[in-house]
């Protein structure tokens, strides 16, 4: 498994085990930074998550105060755990470079030169903020629809999946991603706090911890964790994986 998997594995595993709090902390204002809360409802259910951005270019994401993934900018992710005091640095990744596609491409390319969305459809303005529509056909079943921000590093404000069983048929929509608080110019603190002591371990032996042994074993894990020590970062610090029991 790519590191890139490893880490969006890691941050869908992460979240699902620890409970979600509302986040409250002091905030900081830098030129360049934004914070964002986004919706997801998909089947009846919805689900909250954060994005902000320093001034220096640093991201962060979360969907629980206790847990989240910051991105440098220039290829290194780190997994933040505050329930067993520990992080899981990646480097050399490329979600670590951006998530998002970038703003000179108006939001239709990733910084390594790959497609990152559909076809640009229009523009229009979402919480105070221009948008790019970006339309994707995935088959003649599925459509896909993003509103990215060129302003805020083309960070997508709106997503809808729509899916059909015939080509003859209407659009019915499957998901819907959309920002309810949107503030350019400002993040909260927590977003981003990674105390000195954390100790550096792979994401398997977080989650063993988190569940007390119970959820370190799976194949999904298991690659998370080769991807883990396979990454430069680890091989510089001559750290390998424990052997299979």
């Amino acid at each position: 498994m790519r590191a890139i998997l490893a880490v969006v594995s890691l941050a869908a595993i992460a979240t699902a085990m620890i409970y979600t709090a509302d986040p409250g902390a002091a905030v900081r204002r830098e030129p360049g930074a934004y914070y964002a809360k986004i919706i997801e409802q998909r089947a009846g259910e919805s689900r909250t998550s954060f994005w902000a951005r320093r001034g220096d270019g640093w991201l962060a994401h979360t969907t629980s105060k206790e847990s989240r993934e910051l991105l440098s900018g220039t290829g290194t992710v780190i997994i933040v755990s505050d329930q067993v005091k520990a992080r899981s640095t990646f480097d050399r990744v490329a979600r670590g470079i951006s998530p998002f596609a970038t703003p000179e491409s108006n939001c239709m390319l990733k910084s390594n030169g790959l497609p990152a969305s559909g076809k640009l459809a229009g523009e229009t303005r979402i919480q105070g903020q221009r948008v790019l529509m970006l339309q994707e056909l995935r088959g003649p079943r599925v459509r896909w629809t993003d509103w990215a921000a060129p302003e805020l590093g083309c960070l997508v404000l709106q997503s809808t999946g729509e899916i059909r069983k015939t080509p003859d048929e209407p659009w019915q929509l499957a998901l819907l991603l959309k920002t309810e608080e949107v503030q350019a110019g400002t993040y909260p603190d927590w977003l981003f706090a990674l105390p000195a002591d954390y100790r550096e371990m792979s994401p398997g032996q977080v989650v063993a911890l988190i569940t007390n042994g119970q959820g370190g074993s799976s194949d999904a894990l298991r690659s998370v964790d080769s991807s883990y020590y396979a990454n430069p970062a680890r091989l510089n610090d001559g750290v390998r994986q424990p052997e299979a029991k």
